[in-house]
C-alpha cells in the first residue's frame, strides 16, 4: 500500500485494477482489532479512493491515541486531515 501511495501521489493516477485487488483492503476491516500502522494504510487508502470522511476517521483514530509519526503527520497536513491539531 505504501508503494501504491507513493506511486498516486507521484503520476495522479491509481495503479491498474489488477494490481489494485491485490493489495490489502484496509478499509473495510470494520470490527477487526487494528493497529496504528494499518490505519495509517487506510487513511492513505481513503485518500488515493477519494474517500474523505473514511480518512477523517482514521486520521482522528491516530491522533487519540497519540500516534505522530512525522509520515503520518506529514499526509495528515497535506491533505488537511489534521487542521488545528
Amino acid at each position: 500500500m505504501r508503494a501504491a501511495f507513493l506511486y498516486w501521489e507521484i503520476n495522479q493516477e491509481l495503479l491498474a485494477d489488477n494490481t489494485l485487488s491485490l493489495l490489502p483492503d484496509f478499509l473495510n476491516n470494520a470490527g477487526r482489532s487494528r493497529g496504528c500502522d494499518d490505519a495509517v494504510l487506510a487513511v492513505k487508502q481513503a485518500i488515493m479512493f477519494g474517500d474523505t470522511g473514511k480518512a477523517n476517521e482514521y486520521s482522528d483514530y491516530l491522533i487519540g491515541r497519540g500516534y505522530r509519526h512525522p509520515d503520518f503527520m506529514r499526509v495528515c497536513k497535506q491533505y488537511s486531515l489534521c487542521e488545528g491539531r
